[in-house]
């Protein structure tokens, strides 16, 4: 429930409406005059419901008094008054910041009536926002459910919500299929006043259904306190907004099963069923999730300072790679994995003609030449069986080839690849580059859940990146992979429910250096290309 302080300031406007030095009216029939009679002392209490701020009770009194009329003004149109015969009346305000004026008029028969009017400030804190969807960054989206679709979109209808956008759910007909908030901070039910959770709800069709939320993930299990849930009824079309108290919430999960249970703690996870229980296929959309108490951060996740350097390379001494460090990958991919799996043209060798060490760089050269039935000859290093590391940060030096055609890479893959496969055991690409698009490059993570044409990458301009040395970084801990460049972050991946599918990032990689050519990613080769060449100033890693 929203926030809600009240304060009275008191602007008594007291307006008395008697006759001073009258005779006595006649009675009707002919009978003795009635004296008038004089109401004075008129006031009235303004007291605000302890459950509810918004709700206020009225109690007027005064002397010779024998009713009330209460008009309460809300936005500056006076309603219907309510009579009284000296008790309280009740008056619930819209959860709007505002101040409004309350008039009691006091009335007897054979008096005038007097009146007096109050003001009552009501200040109306927005609710805990807990998902807009418009800042996607914090946003962890799960689907529960076989070809349920839960995702950022854009507004269907701007009438009724200004956002521009939504979540959007795509049901496909199972009774039980949910979408899921998995929250940073856990929502706190325990204060009152604040075990309300609401949301604008849209549908295109304006059909009856029941809509169930629930709140699970309690952090305190420990201490029994059970998954709670509330069932609405919604109907009708449009944007309308969806209110569920969980100061009456029931849980499932009660020992003696579905029983009546207030919420008693914070939570980490909100689930939405829309048509619970039914098979309801359609596309509805949510927005401005909110309510509940901020509660603590679901993780405490502790920024790693990566500063020990373990391993590195600085190619300064020698003409050639150490292979006390690095192994030289040779020929096309076949028989297994012709064209290394993305229909690369080249052929790599460990010849200085393709890799050496010169000048204090690593020089990995591509060249236009006929050999071993290719066109092209290029160097791919590892240090597979040599080192691998879990968690740290990588940093590279290097000016990157040129040429339409030419595809560089600095990347790592996980080291159980020879008995999981790929893409089960994880790659993350620190920088690759394309010479068909000269001044970009990309980094990039390649899973179960996404790999080849993967949706977790980032391109980002780097002016001159085949004229300048500039430093491709990576830092990986359990939570996260970071990607810089510069020292300057770029990319993030850090999905918020980790699993095998998402997250093959828990075990031992090890470092690739190559310059490939053509292949799916590399594109159409420059026929005038002869050669170029990736220089590495240094290869570093920090733990």
């Amino acid at each position: 429930m929203k926030k809600t302080k009240t304060f009275l300031s008191i602007l008594s406007i007291l307006s008395v409406l008697l006759s001073c030095g009258k005779e006595s009216s006649p009675t009707p029939g002919g009978g003795p005059p009635v004296e008038p009679v004089i109401i004075s002392n008129l006031d009235f209490t303004i007291t605000v419901n302890s459950n509810d701020p918004l709700s206020i009770d009225v109690a007027p009194t005064a002397t010779n008094a024998s009713s009330f009329w209460v008009y309460f003004d809300t936005e500056g149109t006076p309603n219907d008054y309510t009579e009284t015969g000296g008790t309280k009346v009740s008056h619930t305000y819209p959860a709007v910041s505002a101040t409004y004026q309350i008039t009691v008029v006091a009335n007897a028969d054979n008096a005038e009536s007097v009146s007096l009017t109050k003001q009552h400030s009501i200040s109306v804190e927005p609710a805990r926002v807990i998902a807009d969807f418009e800042n996607v960054e914090n946003l962890c989206l799960i689907q529960d459910g076989d070809g349920l679709i839960f995702e950022v979109d854009d507004n269907p209808n701007t009438n009724g919500n200004d956002s521009a956008k939504v979540g959007k759910i795509v049901n496909a007909g199972a009774p039980y299929e949910a979408a899921s908030l998995a929250l940073d901070t856990y929502i706190d039910m325990k204060t009152e006043g604040k075990q309300v959770i609401s949301f604008d709800f849209y549908q295109e069709g304006s059909s009856t259904l029941s809509i169930l939320a629930k709140l699970e993930g309690s952090e305190a299990p420990e201490m029994n306190v059970y998954d709670v849930e509330v069932l609405q009824t919604v109907s009708g079309s449009g944007w309308q907004n969806v209110t569920f108290d969980f100061a009456n919430a029931r849980s499932n999960s009660y020992p003696n099963g579905d029983q009546p249970l207030a919420p008693l703690d914070a939570y980490g996870k909100l689930v939405l069923f829309i048509g619970f229980g039914v098979d309801l296929p359609g596309t509805f959309y949510i927005d401005n999730v909110s309510g509940g108490d901020e509660g603590n951060a679901r993780e405490t996740v502790v920024e790693m300072d990566y500063d020990t350097l373990i391993w590195s390379d600085e190619f300064d001494t020698g003409t050639s790679y150490d292979v006390e460090n690095w192994t030289a990958e040779i020929g096309d991919g076949c028989p297994n994995l012709c064209g290394w799996g993305n229909s690369e043209s080249q052929y790599y060798t460990s010849r200085a003609d393709n890799v050496k060490v010169e000048d204090g760089l690593l020089k990995i050269t591509a060249k236009k030449e006929s050999y071993q039935n290719s066109s092209y000859t290029s160097a791919r290093l590892k240090t597979e069986g040599k080192f691998t590391f879990t968690y740290g940060k990588v940093e590279v030096r290097a000016k990157l080839p040129k040429g339409s055609g030419t595809w560089p890479a600095i990347w790592m893959l996980g080291s159980n690849i020879t008995t999981v496969g790929w893409p089960t055991c994880g790659e993350i690409d620190i920088m690759e580059h394309v010479g068909n698009n000269q001044n970009y490059v990309h980094s990039s993570l390649h899973t179960p859940s996404s790999h080849g044409a993967t949706i977790n990458t980032s391109t980002y301009e780097v002016v001159g990146a085949s004229e300048e040395f500039n430093v491709y970084a990576m830092q990986w801990d359990a939570n996260k992979i970071e990607f810089f460049l510069n020292g300057e972050k770029k990319y993030t991946y850090s999905p918020c429910v980790k699993n095998a599918n998402n997250w093959p990032f828990s075990n031992p990689q090890f470092i690739l250096l190559n310059v490939a050519m053509g292949g799916t990613f590399g594109g159409n080769i420059d026929p005038n290309f002869s050669q170029s060449t990736m220089e590495i100033d240094y290869v570093r890693v920090y733990q």
